[in-house]
């Protein structure tokens, strides 16, 4: 009897695994079906659809919606630094852009063009996504640290809880609920009178102070002359060079060109 239920739970485990993977036309072993989130890894809330051109469709509570072709999927970097690639995703659900769509070549653009912003930097941008959530000055939001977390470009919900603790002390939010800052469950806040002071001051300022904006060309000829001279000296002075075409997004050009000029310290023009 034993041996029976041992050999049905083989052949039901096996019968799973092959829906789950797929052998492709170089005999490397893919996955068909998704059951929880390749970015992030979160399971809950979660579904994939594979379309007829090998492109999952997903919806995912952290992240939210993005496409991303199967073979993509294996460029995909581990759990460890995809913290950045999540929040990227959002950001772009979060602004109201179009949904991401990922083949080989453009995750590999966002993967490598991803920022990596500094503490206050990260506070400025949960600040403002708390912004875009509220309705009206005065109304409150629940933000969930494990769900939220990317707002913030954090790592992790404790880095998160980190940035909503440093914005109640500097008195930019109202914490409404009483609970500990370091909590699982959701936060309770608005912002206060104070933070939309500061806000809109930050419209009138660079909203980070090494970013330098790169008008250039796009062209490939350019390209030498972009990674040797213009980036690198750029990054040797301390700044953070930025090219609009080098971070992938779903705005309208010409708006994503004034904010991001508004973002930046000083802009360098080369043709």
């Amino acid at each position: 009897m034993n041996n029976e239920l041992a050999y049905s739970a083989g052949v039901i485990l096996l019968s799973w695994l092959c829906e789950l993977f797929v052998e492709n036309s170089r005999g490397r072993v893919i996955m068909r079906k998704l059951t929880k989130c390749p970015v992030c890894k979160y399971d809950e809330q979660f579904s994939a659809e594979m379309d007829i051109n090998d492109t999952f469709h997903i919806d995912c509570y952290r992240c939210k919606s993005f496409s991303v072709t199967r073979t993509a999927l294996l460029k995909l970097p581990d759990k460890i630094e995809n913290h950045k690639l999540c929040a990227w995703i959002r950001s772009q659900a979060a602004e109201g852009g179009v949904i991401p769509s990922f083949n080989s070549r453009s995750l590999s653009v966002v993967l490598k063009n991803l920022p990596t912003y500094s503490p206050v930097e990260k506070q400025l941008l949960l600040l403002r996504q708390i912004m875009r959530k509220t309705s009206c000055p005065g109304d409150k939001i629940l933000l969930t640290p494990h769900i939220d977390y990317p707002l913030a470009w954090a790592s992790n919900e404790d880095e998160f809880n980190y940035y909503i603790k440093a914005l109640h002390e500097r008195e930019l939010i109202e914490k409404l609920d009483g609970k500990d800052y370091e909590t699982e469950f959701p936060h309770e806040i608005r912002i206060s009178f104070k933070g939309w002071e500061f806000i809109e001051s930050h419209e009138l300022f660079p909203a980070f102070k090494d970013q330098v904006f790169i008008a250039m060309s796009f062209s490939e000829t350019m390209n030498s002359a972009w990674e040797m001279g213009i980036k690198h000296a750029v990054e040797r002075a301390g700044y953070r060079p930025y090219r609009i075409d080098k971070d992938p997004h779903n705005e309208s050009i010409d708006a994503k060109i004034i904010a991001e000029i508004k973002n930046s310290r000083f802009l360098i023009s080369y043709q």
